[in-house]
This record gives C-alpha cells, sequence and structure tokens, in this order.
C-alpha cells in the first residue's frame, strides 16, 4: 500500500458510508458536496404539508457542549461509538484536521448521531441528533464560525438506537423518520410533509408481509432528491424519492435485500447502492432518467466464492464517470489466508477496475468507504466486530493510492468541513 502525505486541496464534507453484511457498520446520514451547498437553488414549492408546525414538547434535557469557533478545515468525528445498525452513536467531537482544538459538540453523555453538513455564505452548520431517555429526538444545528448551537426540530424515534435526520446540502430541508414514517421539515417555514407512510405495527404484531419502516436518507449533491432506505421485517433496499413532488417515489431498487451502501453521483444523475441480506453483495449502478440498476462484479453474488466470499462495502463517486468502491471477504480472518480489502476504481462504461490500494491492517476486520461526490479523495476505516475496537481511519487519494493516517484510537471519522 502506497503511503503519502495528506493531500493538498482536503476534502469537502464526506457523506455516505457502509454497512457490511455479515457485522454492523456506521452508516451516516446527510452529505452533500461543497459544490453543491453554495449553490443558490430555487426552492422548490410543496405540494401538500401538514397544517401543524412541527412538534414542540420538551428535547432531551442535556444541554450542548459549549464550543469555541473552530478554524477550518476540521474533522467531526465520534469518540468510542456504538458502531450499530444502521447508524451509529457516541458522543460527537470537533477538531481542526491535525487533531488540535479537539472539542465535544454533544451533551456530555448523551447520544448523538451525525445528521450533516451545510455551508451559507461564510458559515459551516453541522446538525447532530441528540437521544433523550423518553424516546425525543432532536435536531440541533452548531454554527462552527460563529460558536453558536439552537434546536431545529424535535420529533420521536423507533427503539433506543434509532433518530434519523439528513439536512439537505443548501441547509433549507431536513429529511427525518418520525417512529416509522419518512417527512420533510421546511426550515424557513416550519413546515412538514409526510413523504412516505410507514406501517411499524405490523413490524411487531406478526404481519410481516405489511411491515414497512424508513430509516437513513441521503440528499442529492443539488438538493432535489433522496436515496432512502426502506426496511421490511427481514432485509431493506433503496427507494428514490422526489421530495417536492405529488408522487415522492420516484423508483424503487429491490434487486437487493439488505440495502445499506449508497453514493451520489456529482451531477446527481446516477447513484451506487449495495448490500444483501445476509450474504455478499455485487455493486449496483442506476442512472436517470429510468434508474434502471446495473449489476457489477456479479460474481460476488455467486454461490462458491473463495476464499473469505468478497463483498462490496462502500462506493463513492470522485466523479460522475468513476465509482470507488470498497471490497473485502466478509468471513476473513486476522490471518493472511483471505484477501485483505481493496479499494477499486470502476468505470461503469467499460467495467474496468484496477485496484487502487490494498489494505493488509484491515484483514480480519469490518470495513467502511466515506466519500463525497466529486472528491478525488476518500477515508478507510476498519474496526474489530469482537469488542468493537477501531483499528484506522485512512485518507486515500483516488487518484495515486497514497494513504495517510487520520485521527487516533478509537475515534471514528463522521465528516470533514472544508476551508
Amino acid at each position: 500500500m502506497k503511503r503519502g502525505h495528506l493531500l493538498a486541496g482536503g476534502l469537502a464534507l464526506l457523506a455516505g458510508g457502509a454497512l457490511a453484511a455479515g457485522g454492523v457498520l456506521w452508516f451516516s446520514s446527510g452529505g452533500g458536496s461543497e459544490e453543491a451547498s453554495t449553490q443558490d437553488l430555487a426552492s422548490p414549492t410543496l405540494k401538500a404539508s401538514a397544517s401543524e408546525a412541527p412538534t414542540t414538547s420538551p428535547s432531551p434535557t442535556a444541554s450542548p457542549a459549549l464550543v469555541p469557533a473552530i478554524r477550518l478545515p476540521a474533522v467531526v468525528f465520534f469518540r468510542a461509538p456504538e458502531l450499530s445498525y444502521p447508524a451509529s452513536i457516541g458522543e460527537l467531537w470537533v477538531s481542526e484536521v491535525d487533531g488540535s482544538n479537539a472539542t465535544r459538540v454533544s451533551p456530555q453523555g448523551a447520544k448523538t448521531t451525525f445528521a450533516g453538513i451545510a455551508s451559507i455564505g461564510d458559515r459551516s452548520l453541522l446538525y447532530y441528533v441528540v437521544f433523550g431517555d423518553d424516546g425525543r429526538r432532536a435536531l440541533r444545528e452548531l454554527d462552527l464560525s460563529r460558536a453558536s448551537d439552537r434546536e431545529v426540530l424535535t420529533f420521536d424515534g423507533r427503539y433506543e438506537s434509532r433518530g434519523f435526520a439528513s439536512v439537505s446540502p443548501d441547509g433549507r430541508y431536513v429529511s427525518f423518520v418520525e417512529v416509522d414514517s419518512l417527512w420533510l421539515f421546511n426550515m424557513q417555514t416550519q413546515e412538514r410533509t409526510l413523504l412516505l407512510q410507514g406501517n411499524a405495527p405490523a413490524c411487531e404484531g406478526g404481519n410481516a408481509g405489511k411491515c414497512v419502516n424508513y430509516a437513513t436518507s441521503h440528499w442529492s449533491p443539488n438538493g432535489r432528491l433522496l436515496l432512502v432506505q426502506k426496511g421490511f421485517y427481514e432485509g431493506s433496499h433503496f427507494v428514490l424519492v422526489d421530495p417536492f413532488a405529488e408522487q415522492p417515489q420516484i423508483a424503487e431498487f429491490d434487486q437487493l435485500s439488505g440495502a445499506h451502501i449508497a453514493g451520489w453521483a456529482p451531477d446527481a444523475e446516477a447513484v451506487c447502492i449495495g448490500g444483501q441480506y445476509g450474504g455478499p453483495s455485487s455493486l449496483y449502478v442506476a442512472r436517470a432518467p429510468d434508474w434502471s440498476a446495473r449489476q457489477f462484479f456479479p460474481e460476488f453474488e455467486q454461490p462458491g466464492q473463495a476464499p473469505g466470499d468478497i463483498s462490496v462495502a462502500g462506493c463513492s463517486w470522485p466523479s460522475s464517470s468513476r465509482v470507488a468502491a470498497l471490497t473485502w471477504p466478509i468471513y476473513s480472518s486476522p490471518d493472511t489466508s483471505s484477501p485483505p480489502p481493496e479499494l477499486v476504481l470502476l468505470n461503469p462504461d467499460t467495467s474496468e477496475a484496477p485496484v487502487i490500494a490494498s489494505f493488509a491492517e484491515g484483514q480480519g476486520t469490518i470495513p467502511a468507504l466515506v466519500g463525497v461526490p466529486g472528491s478525488s479523495q476518500a477515508v478507510v476505516q476498519f474496526w474489530n466486530a469482537n469488542g468493537g475496537e477501531i483499528r484506522g481511519s485512512f485518507l486515500v487519494s483516488l487518484d495515486s493510492g497514497q494513504v495517510n493516517k487520520l485521527l487516533g484510537p478509537s475515534e471514528w471519522l463522521v465528516a470533514i468541513v472544508p476551508q
């Protein structure tokens, strides 16, 4: 594996993530690119909104941390998190890229999950969800340049580990899950719009065929579409949603039985997805306008793979014509009998996929890929399912394969905020 220095230019906001089949892994909500977040997008007109304002019952009682103004670029990370499906929770921290001035963002001792970053003018805004003891969730906004923190929205979560919210790249909208259903929140008007109705009681009442609940959502870089995780009694797949249309759902990717891997192309005209329930996964790419999914690495889902059964653990688009995919043997051991995790760069037009980097450090661990649409860099992370030990975070150049170590022990990268 090539090693080098932190590459000039840095990363824009990192988004996306992966949950490896056969194990649990961090899965981010929210996303966007520096370019998309600074565009002056016209606000779409909502077709049907709930008449009531967002719920105003008490938010979690813990007070947010006092965060001084942070010099950018900065990194956002968890310390000693619970790396769990479908979104990790823990204490959220922010520091400068070199690790200096590390400051806790979330209330001390409170469960927190990441919800995105938006750039508005000269302001860099970080969003996170705080879990209350009573099942309430509070979405909060931290202005990193002005060191101010405010509550944006409160809602109800389903189960202790669920609190899904994702802020659009322009900071105008929030997609969030109220118990089991997907909603849209307008930051300016404070209106809430029901997008997709869930049916959680069926999941708990034995009516498995009608069990539907929604989880993570991913905004397109232009803030126009959402890629949403739709869960069932067993497994899940993604649906494509236009949150500003009368009929929001415009495509359903039911080729996947355990979808949890997602990434947007920088032009918002394509997505990469992956994840099968209880087994290895190929990579699938869907493009506008018909959004039909094309399978890559089909051999990954064929019986009798050896050694270790190779699967896709994450994907990211450095350009609209290339997809970076992280592959790994899902049944590997810490010894060298199985192939190490590898980062490959796929050309969807030719199916060529040369290896960019190979990670001996990741053998016997569960990997994650964190990337951003249009960035030539991504972060590969590893953790050990036995005991939850974090094994390391590495910044990778998708052009040269150069690798640089990031963060310290027990720290799990969520995002890098650009300057």
